[in-house]
């Protein structure tokens, strides 16, 4: 086969389909909804989306024959994808998984074959020793859709050969392929010729192309991707983002972000922990706290950080490596275990301000959310992990995957060359954040604005986690910075006998007022109670009652203290509200809003 020079940009196209590439503007945000039927990872669980691959004919490029606007539902071939990556969308074929047969591990998403000889003829590879993933690509030119959206003449790569090198070396299929959230170029020109003698090809991205046609008023995306214990739906957006998956401020940037600490805190109640907080637990390979550059990555599934970190990690928790798997696996067995992964303790990152604001951005991810699954092909047996994998990054830029991402927001505006991260919240009480509420991004914007406020996010998960009840074990717990009191053992017996003398004291009135107030109540025949037991229930309306639907995904090691509430049902796509109501967060509102997945989730 024929290897041509590949190349990023805009070209004049030949076929009829392409246009010249322009400045488009207008449109509205175009939502793509998660697969919340299934999940995937041998690690995860992880959240996909689904996309019809495939059903153009390149000889009919204008899709003239087709008595459909999209692509032709007979020939397309629906596939699940982990959101992430640019420039190509890359899907798993049969040949692909000739080898990986044993547990299902290979194309598990679906597979597609391409049409013969309609390949672009360049055959790139897709390396990350980092990740452990390699593939041998192929590169065609063809249709992806979602929600009856087609994008014609789109790229795909697919995957001819490669597998994931576990952390112990051995090896397992590829299970997803990505659908690419775009580039820095809205097309990815294929170069014929060294000297431009022969006319380039060109094939579009999915968002680039919706922009390019004014579907979308910005070419940029946003994305949360939830989780599934919690039965959490992601979120992704093309030409805007969901508000309602947006705390407070972002911090913005281009390429990579500076890390500058984690930390470790409780939101509420007391602490599982012999402290309160602990921070400085970013060790760099200097063994001293630092900082360190890391990238945002949606289809890396670990945290990757330096091995001193996770080592310190393992020192606070309840947490051990296994020699084996070479995977930080959470001790089940510990007491302490059960606390730390139900409760309000989270791992932190701070990351610096956006350029002109002041305040750092701080990330918090529920331990709850780091509680995962190892399942065969890496393990023998089903076990909990700590996702936290120790690297020496060959690019020297960390990366926080799918793992630290189930708790933060992600989006970029290409046309800006921006980023933003932020603090995603918990799963509300409708398993909606703080409530749909799609925005527009603006071709020009560098700022996106979240929900502000006080406990917005304890209050986003204070229905999924078990705060600690106070007790004077847990009162003791202190700040990692805190010192002693100084006070000495004769002062600190004195204070305690003249605060039980003085309690006793206030007992004692408080005996004599309630006396008191007994009496006069019974000598006022009207007085009673405010609300009656059923009046008070139809005034804050009823929770709901939730099952899960995907225990057999992460079942293993999680107790029914972790049972997640039920997704809602898929619902047409048409009929989903653009605007839900919003998560009030100092009432429980009377009917709760429910996002309804369309039919064509996934990806």
């Amino acid at each position: 086969m024929a290897r041509h020079h590949l190349r990023y940009g805009i070209a004049l196209p030949l076929i009829s389909l392409l246009l010249v590439h322009q400045i488009a503007a207008g449109g509205q945000n175009f939502p793509v909804p998660f697969n919340t039927v299934k999940s995937y990872g041998f690690d995860g669980p992880w959240q996909a989306i689904t996309l019809g691959v495939g059903g153009w004919d390149p000889l009919d490029p204008d899709n003239a024959n087709n008595s459909f606007p999209y692509a032709d539902p007979s020939k397309q071939s629906q596939i699940d994808m982990y959101p992430g990556g640019s420039f190509s969308s890359i899907v798993i074929t049969q040949e692909a998984c000739s080898s990986f047969s044993k547990f299902g591990e290979c194309g598990t998403g679906g597979t597609w074959e391409p049409p013969e000889n309609d390949d672009i003829a360049f055959a790139p590879t897709n390396d990350s020793p980092d990740t452990g993933i390699y593939e041998d690509l192929t590169i065609y030119r063809n249709a992806l859709t979602n929600q009856k959206t087609t994008v014609f003449n789109c790229s795909i790569s697919t995957v001819q050969s490669g597998n994931i090198t576990n952390p112990d070396g051995s090896s397992r299929g590829v299970e997803l392929g990505n659908f690419a959230l775009g580039a820095e170029q809205q097309t990815q020109v294929f170069s014929l010729s060294d000297d431009g003698s022969v006319p380039p090809i060109e094939a579009w991205t999915f968002s680039g192309r919706l922009f390019n046609q004014s579907q979308i008023p910005s070419y940029s995306y946003a994305m949360h991707i939830g989780s599934v214990p919690y039965n959490y739906p992601g979120s992704l957006v093309f030409g805007g983002y969901d508000k309602g998956r947006m705390l407070g401020q972002a911090t913005s940037f281009d390429g990579s972000v500076v890390l500058t600490d984690i930390s470790i805190g409780v939101e509420t109640g007391s602490s599982p922990f012999q402290f309160s907080s602990k921070d400085q637990l970013l060790i760099t390979n200097t063994s001293q706290p630092g900082s360190i550059n890391v990238n945002p990555d949606p289809l890396s599934p670990y945290m990757y950080l330096p091995k001193q970190t996770c080592d310190a990690l393992a020192q606070t928790l309840p947490v051990t490596f296994d020699q084996k798997s070479k995977y930080y696996l959470w001790n089940t067995n510990d007491p302490n275990f059960k606390k730390v992964v139900s409760s309000p303790a989270w791992l932190g990152f701070t990351f610096p301000p956006a350029p002109g604001q002041t305040d750092e951005v701080l990330i918090k991810v529920p331990f709850g959310l780091l509680n995962l699954t190892l399942s065969p092909p890496i393990v023998s047996n089903p076990v909990q992990y700590f996702p936290c994998m120790p690297v020496t990054p060959t690019s020297g830029t960390y990366t926080l995957g799918r793992a630290f991402l189930q708790s933060a927001f992600l989006g970029r505006n290409w046309n800006r060359k921006t980023t933003w991260l932020a603090q995603a919240p918990g799963p509300g009480v409708a398993m909606q954040g703080m409530g749909v509420q799609y925005t527009d991004i603006e071709n020009d914007d560098t700022e996106v604005t979240g929900f502000t406020g006080n406990d917005l996010f304890k209050q986003s998960w204070s229905n999924h986690w078990t705060p600690i009840k106070s007790t004077t074990a847990n009162d003791n717990s202190t700040s990692s910075s805190d010192g002693s009191s100084g006070l000495s053992t004769g002062a600190k017996a004195g204070i305690g006998i003249g605060a039980a003398a003085g309690a006793i004291i206030v007992l004692l009135g408080a005996a004599l007022l309630y006396r008191r107030q007994r009496q006069t109540r019974r000598d006022s025949p009207g007085s009673r109670s405010l609300f009656s037991n059923s009046q008070r229930q139809s005034e804050v309306g009823t929770l709901p009652s939730y099952k899960s639907e995907h225990k057999d995904a992460w079942q293993h090691g999680h107790q029914s203290y972790m049972e997640p509430p039920l997704p809602q049902a898929p619902a047409e796509a048409d009929s989903r509200p653009r605007h839900a109501p919003l998560y009030e967060p100092d009432s429980i509102p009377k009917q709760y809003p429910v996002y309804e997945m369309p039919s064509e989730s996934r990806r």
